[in-house]
């Protein structure tokens, strides 16, 4: 085939490759480290540039060294294809980082072999350009089979984990599953078709089959696109709740924590990386201004912050689940933000202490008052609790609002021959009140004559 006839042939698939990566970059600054798809769909590129480049040129030094530069995103490919794989599934817990450095250090101690007099170890090319088609004639050295044997191994431990999670995923991951498992098909069958039956001839078939496989790996992308909200990763669902989210495992190890969760700990200078949950109380309770409280007959608690301008109160629940993405069952940890909810409680039980009438405590405040108040520094404690004469009369003759202002008035008079260190109530109708500290019978005497005197 000449050469115009193959850059005929292959221009399309580059631009197709082009336009499939630049769908992949728009999806955000971190979308290169992150989505591994876009690693794989670069790599394809690379391969499908080499190859036209090496059809464009007519200087044989030139297409001898595109023709070996080509096998660089060749190499490269089934260890993006497995990244994309360990974030596609969520297997990122799983797989160590020596595993990480293993699967990334082949291809790059290949790629840098390819870049040195050693790449005839690889491969050594010679080609020969008649005008109208560029002829090679290459020879494979042992580390081509290394590395072709490195490719496989990686491309089946690919289809062993993705034949396995389409029988064990809900339905809407097997959609993408399906087409990575087409791909998977396709691309050995042609890896094969090409290295071991033909060896190099009908190239054409070799890229046309590696095009369609890019194609399907795409569409793959894609349907897992559209069902991220069943990802379990830093860009789950979780991170759009504005409650913490703390998810540990069966040992009660923290594996995971949503974005508010990081922030929070971030505000607090806290980190907790694999430590239990009661490792997190600890850490919670080191803090000297961070205050811990248990709630009674439950396994949830309270967290008092008050290094902040204002004291921040929070509910920590914590509840079991099973069938998670990383575990099989384990607990998640929720924190909430009550601090505006107690504040309300604590004003409109402020409001509820105080009786409209009269302006003295009422009969809530007063029981409050009684339980604060009932502490050993504070006896003798004395109550002493009476009613008004005549109310009824005052009513039914003058009138309930004549009542109210006799009651008032009452009030303002026990308010004001109460001592400093005492406290009157409005009991309840027209019954009143008074706590008093520290007071033996005989003051208790000369305080309720005074009383009775007004």
């Amino acid at each position: 085939m000449s050469n115009h006839a193959s850059l005929v042939l292959h221009l399309p698939v580059l631009i197709i490759f082009t336009i499939l990566l630049a769908f992949g970059l728009p999806r955000g600054r971190s979308s290169l480290y992150r989505d591994r798809s876009v690693f794989f769909m670069l790599c394809l590129l690379l391969w499908q540039v080499a190859d036209v480049l090496f059809f464009s040129v007519t200087s044989e030094v030139a297409a001898e060294i595109f023709f070996v530069l080509r096998y660089i995103p060749i190499t490269f490919l089934p260890t993006t294809y497995l990244f994309y794989c360990i974030r596609f599934y969520r297997l990122n817990s799983e797989v160590s980082a020596w595993m990480y450095a293993v699967l990334f250090g082949v291809p790059s101690a290949m790629t840098l072999l390819m870049l040195t007099p050693a790449s005839k170890m690889i491969i050594e090319a010679d080609a020969l350009y008649d005008g109208v088609t560029t002829t090679v004639t290459y020879r494979y050295g042992p580390l081509f089979y290394a590395a072709l044997a490195y490719i496989l191994a990686v491309y089946i431990l690919i289809g062993v984990v993705v034949v396995y999670f389409v029988r064990v995923l809900p339905g809407a991951y097997r959609s993408g599953s399906f087409f990575h498992v087409l791909y998977l098909i396709i691309f050995l069958a042609v890896q094969t078709y090409h290295f071991g039956v033909m060896h190099g001839v009908f190239g054409d078939v070799y890229f046309f089959g590696m095009s369609v496989g890019g194609l399907l790996f795409y569409l793959s992308h894609v349907l897992h696109s559209r069902n991220r909200g069943l990802n379990m990763d830093e860009n789950s669902v979780l991170d759009y709740l504005d409650n913490a989210v703390f998810i540990l495992n069966e040992d009660g190890i923290i594996v995971q924590t949503n974005y508010p969760a990081t922030l929070w700990l971030k505000s607090l200078k806290r980190g907790v990386e694999n430590v239990s949950f009661d490792g997190l109380l600890s850490v919670l309770s080191n803090n000297k201004r961070i205050s811990v409280k248990p709630l009674e007959d439950s396994k949830d608690f309270d967290i008092h912050i008050t290094e902040t301008a204002i004291p921040l109160i929070y509910r920590m629940e914590r509840r079991s689940f099973v069938a998670s993405d990383k575990i099989s069952k384990g607990e998640f940890i929720t924190l909430t933000d009550v601090t505006s909810n107690r504040l309300l409680i604590d004003r409109l039980r402020d409001m509820a202490g105080v009786d409209s009438l009269t302006g003295l405590a009422n009969r809530y405040r007063y029981q409050d008052l009684l339980r604060k108040l009932d502490r050993a520094e504070n006896y003798p404690l004395a109550v002493v609790i009476g009613d008004v004469n005549g109310l009824k009369y005052v009513n039914d003759n003058f009138g309930h609002q004549e009542g109210d202002e006799y009651l008032r008035e009452i009030g303002k008079a026990l308010h004001k021959r109460c001592p400093k260190d005492g406290y009157v109530a409005r009991y309840g109708g027209d019954e009143f009140a008074t706590l008093l500290v520290n007071s033996p019978p005989e003051r208790c005497s000369n305080i309720s004559t005074a009383f009775t005197r007004n």
